[in-house]
């Protein structure tokens, strides 16, 4: 479980308590063995030592039968940034620090996408996130591998019957692994593994259930085939974070092939908000719902404090400027009309 770390006690040959903390202790790693808040030596964890395993909830009051042992108000950089439990027992969710979490995988998606084709997934809503994941392939292996495939698959399709399907699926997929083939020898593309997970949070399970549906509403709608990561909720958890970490069950699920073209139409070049950190209200994005605040006096984004305002008539751009023009007096900037 995240955000929990495992005490050892110890006792030395004079029967007297000595604490040990230590996260993620792994054979043969070395920890400090502590008495009266003073390293009294250090040793390598499961040597032969008597102890016994107990687990403290991380910034929990835990009632055990070593209560008052545990020194308070000693954290690590971990402790702060962990949450302080993780329930992993639905297979639908995952719930940490009051807040449920869900995954989405994205099995498969047409094969011809337009550039930006993840953008309106990435300004879904509240609650949801995208996670891409690129693992560049060796180019040599990979035209030797299509190369071969072809050449079976393509005498495989001279034994075919008279089945209509099966000869269009394997003259689509000859004609897939002869394009990628060529990019690669002629036009200097290089091969990728595509990963594609979306994570859904809330802090509700019906607001949960809500997303989700929404989402999955919106795969279908863009020819895109998904499935919820049932039974893997914490793999899913884990990939959402910024650790780099898919899991192999994950990586099946989700593998596509792609190359430098197609993988850079999946790059990200649109924001989910539009929200200055000391800006001004300006309205709400009707795509998904975020607040529109503009700080137009960052110099370390804005050139200049420009703003041309345009709109049909009566569609509000005087009092748009007459609003505008209060909040910033409200913010002691000084105005002149």
């Amino acid at each position: 479980m995240l955000g929990l770390f495992k005490t050892r006690l110890f006792k030395n040959a004079k029967n007297k308590d000595i604490i040990c903390k230590n996260l993620n202790i792994e054979s043969g790693t070395e920890v400090d063995i502590k008495a009266d808040n003073k390293i009294r030596r250090t040793i390598k964890a499961n040597s032969a030592i008597d102890s016994e395993y107990i687990t403290i909830d991380n910034g929990i009051n835990t009632k055990t039968r070593y209560e008052g042992i545990i020194e308070k108000g000693q954290f690590d950089l971990i402790d702060c940034i962990s949450p302080s439990a993780v329930d992993t027992t639905s297979p639908d969710y995952l719930y940490a620090d009051g807040t449920y979490f869900a995954t989405i995988l994205v099995v498969t998606y047409p094969y011809e996408r337009n550039g930006g084709w993840l953008t309106d997934i990435i300004n879904h809503g509240e609650g949801v996130e995208v996670n891409l994941f690129y693992e560049p392939l060796d180019k040599g292996k990979t035209i030797k591998d299509i190369t071969q495939m072809i050449g079976v698959t393509g005498a495989k399709r001279k034994e075919m019957g008279d089945n209509q399907n099966d000869v269009d699926i394997v003259d689509t997929a000859l004609g897939h692994a002869k394009y990628m083939r060529s990019q690669m020898s002629v036009k200097e593309e290089r091969p990728y593994y595509l990963y594609l997970t979306i994570s859904v949070f809330s802090h509700s399970k019906e607001k949960l259930e809500e997303r989700l549906r929404s989402v999955e509403t919106q795969l279908a709608s863009m020819d895109i085939i998904s499935k919820r990561a049932d039974f893997r909720q914490e793999e899913g958890f884990v990939a959402s974070l910024p650790l780099n970490q898919l899991s192999d069950s994950l990586r099946k699920s989700t593998r596509r092939n792609a190359l430098t073209t197609g993988l850079s139409s999946t790059y990200p070049f649109c924001s989910f908000e539009f929200c200055d950190t000391n800006g001004s209200m300006i309205g709400i994005n009707e795509h998904n719902g975020s607040l529109v605040m503009i700080d137009m006096f960052n110099t370390a984004i804005y050139k200049n404090a420009n703003m041309v305002i345009l709109g049909t008539s009566g569609a509000g751009k005087t009092f748009f400027i007459q609003l505008l023009a209060l909040r910033l007096r409200m913010q002691d900037i000084p105005i002149m009309i």
